[in-house]
């Protein structure tokens, strides 16, 4: 699982990745609040994201692509049984 917290400052952070491996717990205090962070995995800037964090967002993009392409094929649907009916006409200079 990745945990992002935006309240944790960049010095944390700078801290945090001075841990090389995986399973170690850290224990990190910025004024009075204490965090302790368990290292699952180690991704650098520029590294891709975790599936579990971007998991929900591929979904999300894939049901609105399909949904626009359903979309689009019941309006190009209804504008030929339309143009097939003589219901509008198309004029072209």
């Amino acid at each position: 699982m990745v945990i992002l917290y935006n309240k944790i400052s960049k010095q944390a952070v700078a801290e945090m990745e001075k841990v090389h491996f995986p399973g170690q717990i850290s224990e990190f205090k910025e004024g009075n609040d204490i965090y302790y962070v368990r290292v699952t995995d180690i991704r650098r800037s520029g590294d891709y994201a975790p599936v579990e964090s971007v998991s929900e967002v591929i979904k999300r993009v894939l049901f609105n692509q399909r949904k626009q392409d359903i979309i689009k094929a019941h309006e190009d649907s209804l504008y030929r049984q339309a143009l097939s009916k003589k219901q509008i006409y198309v004029h072209a200079n």
